[in-house]
């Protein structure tokens, strides 16, 4: 059965549709399509390896079955997604990205931060549906825009000038490139020590986190929560397969859609989120996204009162729990 949290912004983005279609066309305020697009037909893949997406329309289709885990979307079996590479990588690659601290050859899709005093690798996207989604070059194209996500910026283009941006690295002194700052806002939590006994093995070298993200990438902002099971490697903490994993998160988010000219709020709706992953198989991480808005900036959201649950069976078959709230 759909997510209840799913359907509801999904009717809010046929709302939007239907309210911008019956717009005069000579405002420019966004083109828009039937959201009945055929998923079953592969996304189109471009020689230099990103997916297009024909419209916002199409992606918001795409990213709300692959939220549903839906077989109805069929990506390019030759497709290399900044998701894929991250979980790739093998042990050797690990620990020499390890050993350098550098991300040098891998930064199209990998990051190492500094979170609360302790580095962490992870992928430059912190949305995983988006992830699943942007070539480990971390290029997507939609409509009649190219972009490039980084760690902490998103680029745009336009298609006819991607050849001549691509091969100047995306300068953004180019004056064919656009530059948006990355906002994240709700900074990532892990879990109170006191709440939740989520260090074990060898001097605290694995452990469960939970975290919660809020962040505009400018190609769409969503906000969701993720656990995840992890392992420290000559000092940075790594995506690390154990038993099983389970997320809940509880509470509830406004979504707001506006007229991109004048601003004035055209529908308002608060969403109750209520989901429970069940235990699951472990890949390194269990994530759920409880709200995208793709047409921004017709679309944003305020976050009211979340909490997050993580759980899991750890290596030593132990369940670990902790909480995060925003």
């Amino acid at each position: 059965m759909k997510n209840i949290t799913q359907i509801i912004l999904y009717t809010l983005f046929s709302m939007l549709s239907i309210y911008l279609s019956s717009c005069n066309k000579s405002n420019h305020i966004i083109e828009t399509e039937p959201i009945n697009i055929d998923l079953k037909k592969p996304v189109i893949l471009e020689e230099d390896g990103r997916l297009v997406f024909q419209s916002y329309n199409h992606l918001e289709n795409t990213v709300f079955h692959l939220n549903e885990r839906s077989e109805k979307v069929v990506l390019p079996e030759n497709f290399i997604s900044v998701f894929d590479a991250y979980h790739n990588l093998t042990e050797h690659e690990i620990l020499e990205i390890s050993q350098k601290k550098s991300t040098i050859g891998y930064e199209d899709f990998l990051v190492i931060r500094d979170v609360d005093g302790e580095l962490e690798a992870d992928m430059v996207v912190d949305d995983p549906i988006l992830a699943r989604l942007v070539s480990r070059t971390g290029e997507i194209q939609i409509g009649d825009h190219v972009y490039k996500i980084t760690a902490e910026k998103t680029f745009k283009t336009k298609v006819q000038d991607y050849d001549f941006v691509q091969r100047n690295n995306w300068n953004v002194d180019l004056p064919k490139v656009e530059s948006y700052e990355i906002v994240r806002k709700v900074s990532e939590q892990k879990a109170e020590i006191d709440n939740c006994a989520k260090y074990y093995w060898k001097n605290n070298r694995k452990r469960l986190k939970g975290e919660m993200w809020h962040t505009d990438a400018v190609v769409w902002e969503s906000l969701g929560a993720r656990t995840k099971h992890q392992k420290k490697v000559i000092g940075i903490w790594w995506r690390n397969k154990t038993q099983q994993l389970r997320l809940r998160l509880n509470g509830s988010v406004a979504v707001v859609i506006v007229n991109p000219q004048t601003g004035q709020q055209i529908i308002q709706q608060e969403v109750q989120v209520n989901y429970d992953s069940g235990w699951q198989d472990d890949d390194g991480r269990e994530a759920y996204v409880a709200a995208v808005c793709e047409n921004l900036p017709t679309c944003e959201f305020l976050p009211g009162s979340m909490q997050g649950t993580h759980e899991c069976i750890n290596d030593d078959g132990d369940e670990l729990i902790c909480y995060t709230n925003n």
